[in-house]
């Protein structure tokens, strides 16, 4: 089962290049969370998870965003992300201070910005976009002033880990990624090779019937499927030094491969030339092609040079065989079934030749260093008018504002989360939009039935926070949750006017206020050598209080710690 799976995985990601970038930003991400998890513990944080949180996005941002091919550029991506996100958040903080709609033009602002300077940068795009999703962020987080600190030092701790695992835990090569997305592609080829071998046996009735055909067309479909994937990975290795001239070869090499092993699944989806041949003729070729598909597995794991020779000698024998064959024979149906015969040898001298192309390409030892591309004198002036990115910069402005002045007008709350959705599905095009938005809608169902989950595992603290008598550096009176029948649970701040609203603390009569049981109830424990907890949010008995003096004001039950 293990096996099935890594080939599998080996068919989707050759060379393991996502595998290894999707275990960097996985890691990167569980431990920025732990570590902050720890960190906030040790100095007892108030509301921990959302700096956690912050921390742990902070770095799967980091790992998205990064968009520089090489590992010393992708460092300094990361520097400079660290700084852009601290300062949004301070930025963020304190421009709300001053109002909503000063934070949301620094939104936008930062939106335009990560679409007008691609063709500027894509280093300062990328800022600007992880700026405006901290800025996102932040403004719906309700971070405050206090606890601004606390998120800088998440975004440092998130970076830097990712950081950690880009340049020493798990670095990334990517020549040496190419060479192993080769080797992959070999092994491909030598399982078409042997289900084209095992067709042919079926057809002469050596091996008992199964559904030859039907794995010979999966194989084949894994084929393409890695040589895809090997050009996506050919970018990077141009950037890392390979030559622009070998890479062209490289992908000459790899079609031509993957073209002979398409003509020789069709010869064999013909099967009635098969029945024509003789049988050691039929049995010299199966042995040659089985030999084929040998050393090409030997060949992924060895690199030997001389595949393409000793593969060559084999099949041209066979057809030399064939040609002689042909000359003196008169069987009606024979001349066809050859020429199909030579059809499928000659495809097969051409795969073993383009792998052995494909990987002596790839196993340079020291690439030459990369030099920056110089301009084409030749090319044509760009036309006047708006660039493309400055383009799809004012479509993703004025998608995200109107988003957010209909939400506003049909009263929806939400309006940040509706103007951010607008932004991130926008991608240059109707149709690509469109597909945007339609994968967009699952996406959030599944993700709000997830938070929600997530949201029902953690506890409520809000009904009982011993630390508020426990621990005055934490939190201030004012802040300790208080509870009003009818009004829930409500903090220092908005308790007063819910308390006069209840009918519980009268506007007049100080006297009477002044006179009430806390005088009392303050005698009785200084008697007993002990002092009442102005903050606790339950009564002696486990019942309802108001916090502080507060409480014994409106006539309930004294706070106890």
């Amino acid at each position: 089962m293990i096996g099935g799976i890594a080939a599998r995985l080996e068919v989707i990601d050759p060379g393991a290049v996502r595998t290894r970038r999707g275990v960097r930003a996985a890691c990167a991400t569980v431990l920025a969370w732990a570590t902050m998890l720890a960190v906030t513990v040790a100095f007892d944080v108030a509301d921990p998870l959302r700096i956690t949180l912050f921390a742990a996005g902070a770095a799967f941002e980091g790992a998205l965003l990064a968009p520089d091919p090489l590992p010393r550029d992708r460092l300094r991506t990361l520097g400079w992300a660290t700084l852009a996100c601290s300062g949004a958040v301070v930025a963020t903080v304190h421009l709300s201070l001053i109002g909503v709609w000063v934070t949301a033009g620094f939104l936008v602002l930062l939106m335009f910005a990560s679409f007008a300077l691609r063709s500027w940068s894509a280093r300062a795009a990328s800022l600007a976009l992880m700026g405006a999703i901290t800025v996102y962020i932040t403004g719906g987080g309700h971070v405050t002033l206090g606890r601004v600190g606390w998120f800088v030092l998440a975004a440092v701790i998130g970076f830097g880990w990712l950081a950690l695992w880009e340049s020493v835990l798990l670095p990334d090569d990517p020549l040496r990624s190419l060479a192993r997305s080769v080797q992959a592609f070999s092994r491909r080829a030598a399982d078409t090779v042997d289900d084209v071998v095992n067709v042919l046996n079926e057809i002469r009735g050596v091996t008992p019937s199964e559904p030859a055909g039907r794995v010979l067309h999966v194989h084949l479909e894994r084929v393409c499927s890695c040589r895809s994937a090997i050009e996506r990975q050919i970018a990077g290795a141009v950037v890392r030094g390979l030559r622009e001239a070998d890479a062209d070869h490289l992908r000459v090499a790899l079609h031509s491969a993957q073209k002979a092993l398409q003509d020789m699944a069709e010869q064999v989806r013909v099967p009635t030339w098969a029945g024509s041949l003789p049988g050691d003729l039929a049995g010299s070729i199966t042995d040659g092609l089985h030999a084929l598909a040998v050393d090409l597995r030997d060949h992924a794991a060895e690199a030997s040079t001389h595949l393409a020779a000793r593969s060559a000698r084999t099949l041209r024998g066979h057809l030399d065989a064939a040609l002689a064959r042909t000359a003196t024979t008169s069987v009606p149906g024979e001349t066809i079934a050859l020429l199909a015969a030579l059809s499928v040898l000659g495809d097969g001298e051409l795969v073993a030749q383009s792998v052995t192309r494909a990987t002596l390409l790839t196993s340079i030892s020291e690439p030459p260093a990369p030099s920056a591309p110089s301009p084409d004198p030749s090319a044509p002036p760009d036309p006047p008018g708006l660039s493309p990115t400055m383009a799809l910069a004012i479509q993703a402005v004025v998608a995200a504002v109107v988003a957010g002045g209909i939400a506003t007008v049909v009263g929806n709350e939400q309006r940040l989360v509706v103007a951010w959705t607008a932004f991130v599905i926008i991608a240059g095009s109707a149709g690509l939009s469109t597909r945007r938005a339609m994968v967009r809608i699952p996406a959030t169902i599944v993700g709000a039935v997830a938070g929600v989950l997530l949201a029902a595992t953690v506890p409520d603290h809000g009904a009982v926070d011993g630390r508020c008598g426990r621990d005055r550096r934490v939190l201030h009176h004012r802040d300790c949750p208080g509870v009003i029948p009818g009004h829930g649970v409500l903090d220092g701040n908005r308790l007063r006017p819910a308390v006069r609203a209840a009918g519980q603390l009268p506007r007049s009569d100080h006297r009477q206020r002044r006179r009430g049981p806390h005088r009392r109830v303050c005698s009785r424990d200084r008697r007993a050598h002990r002092r009442p907890d102005p903050c606790s949010a339950r009564g002696p008995a486990g019942g309802p209080g108001i916090p502080g003096r507060l409480g014994h004001r409106a006539g309930l039950a004294p706070s106890w710690p």
